[in-house]
């Protein structure tokens, strides 16, 4: 069953709420972790870019390093285990893992009068509906460790998702992965134009591509290669993310592609966003269910 929950307050909280509402998930996925992970983790010794990532977390994204801690004391799992599962899942490695996925933005022009974003899921989410203190409630398509949403939209009509690409954590520098710095977007900003300004001005790590869009209608790319970015606009109305594949060119054939011909061509479980209705959707492609999320107040 779908897991559906609300964190609201300061990040800590946030933090907290979400390792409650998620606990047994927690507890049981760091059960299945392999062994040796768990018995370095309890005598304190950490993998050299894990205790790096848990560094710079606390440095450069403290709102997240707070609700991590939030989590660790809602779950009662360690927190080195999410260090871990941040610097292998965020990556591009592995087809498993969650970074290793691909996404479109679709701006008001080409969809036929309101954006929309989608990407595709190898793993079971959860829907999450955040109202971090002094910015904008959100809800995001999630997992239950992550204190970074896969793809979400804010109040303000602003969506955003992200693909990270092979080899990214070579060389210094931040080693966030980037893909944390939609979270704080979705907090903090309403349109396209601030979140992409404050994106190229924020260290982080690894290779990635973030899709925004906002109930304006406007679609960016934000390129992140370590220290640089490149902002650029989408070619004839749409921007991909994660390599061509026979999907996107199905759907750039497409006059006026939407999120069900975008779930049958990628042909499984997506996430889909509609920033101008300020809600998401999980759509599967092979049975052609659809779920809508809105943004709205914890009950």
């Amino acid at each position: 069953m779908l897991r559906e929950f609300h964190c609201e307050g300061a990040p800590r909280d946030l933090g907290l709420d979400q390792g409650r509402a998620c606990r047994d998930d927690l507890r049981l996925e760091f059960a299945r972790s392999p062994f040796w992970e768990r018995w370095s983790i309890q005598l304190g010794v950490n993998e050299k870019r894990p205790a790096r990532i848990a560094r710079d977390l606390k440095r450069y994204f403290p709102q997240q390093s707070e609700a991590l801690e939030g989590l660790v004391r809602g779950s009662e799992v360690p927190h080195g285990w999410l260090a871990s599962v941040l610097a292998r899942e965020l990556g591009a490695e592995l087809p498993t893992n969650v970074g290793a996925a691909v996404a479109l933005a679709v701006d008001a022009s080409r969809a036929g009068g309101a954006p929309i974003v989608a990407r595709t899921l190898g793993c079971e989410p959860v829907i999450r509906h955040s109202r971090p203190d002094g910015g904008f409630a959100s809800v995001e398509v999630t997992l239950p460790w992550f204190t970074a949403a896969l793809a979400g939209v804010n109040e303000g009509g602003l969506a955003a998702t992200w693909v990270s690409l092979p080899g990214g954590f070579a060389g210094n520098g931040c080693a966030v992965p980037a893909a944390l710095l939609i979270q704080d977007c979705l907090a903090r900003f309403d349109s396209i134009r601030g979140a992409a300004d404050w994106c190229t001005g924020r260290p982080c790590g690894g290779r990635a591509v973030i899709l925004l869009a906002d109930a304006g209608g406007d679609v960016t790319t934000l390129e992140v290669d370590g220290r640089a970015r490149r902002v650029r606009a989408p070619e004839s109305g749409m921007a991909f993310a994660g390599g061509e594949t026979d999907a996107m060119a199905s759907l750039r054939a497409e006059a006026k592609p939407d999120l069900e011909m975008a779930a049958q061509a990628f042909g499984g479980r997506i996430a889909g966003i509609d920033p101008a209705g300020r809600r998401v959707a999980l759509l599967d492609g092979a049975t052609g269910g659809c779920d809508w999320f809105e943004v709205r107040s914890p009950e």
